[in-house]
């Protein structure tokens, strides 16, 4: 039988928290306040809005975005930045404290593959060693998040 993280019941492989306006494709959060989306291309979209502000907010390196997006102090998780860095940036093929250049100042996608790269090693962190979503669906996502900008 396969795994059934929350990320996986929720559509919301990377475990995105809510906003208080609902991301766009969401029926509302489960009991730790992550987001259920109708589809998994809404998660993938709200992980790259996320992405994009953190980005802009000067977090450029995967140790940083990471430190950001699983803290050490949450206090309903048991989370450790620097073994997901580490393992984000081994699938990426980078050190974890190598600066990015994944989106402009405004928040328009500048490297797509990378950015492809990232979101799935933190999709396979936050579900189970060896979870992958289809590349169809990364890419749908992501191109949703693009559409902002066209």
């Amino acid at each position: 039988m396969a795994k059934r993280t929350l990320g996986i019941l929720n559509k919301n492989p990377l475990n995105v928290k809510q906003v208080p306006s609902l991301w766009d494709g969401s029926t509302g959060q489960d009991e730790y306040g992550h987001a259920i989306f109708i589809d998994n291309i809404y998660g993938i979209r709200a992980a790259v809005r996320t992405l994009a502000n953190m980005f802009r907010a000067g977090n450029r390196t995967v140790a940083e975005i990471i430190a950001q997006w699983a803290p050490a102090n949450d206090p309903q998780a048991n989370n450790d930045p620097l073994g997901y860095a580490g393992f984000v940036s081994r699938k990426m093929g980078i050190p974890a404290d190598t600066n990015l250049d994944l989106f402009t100042v405004e928040g328009k996608l500048k490297q797509r593959s990378v950015l492809y790269l990232m979101i799935a090693a933190m999709i396979e962190f936050e579900n189970f060693r060896g979870y992958m979503l289809p590349l169809e669906t990364l890419s749908s996502g992501i191109a949703l998040y693009e559409r902002d900008f066209t």
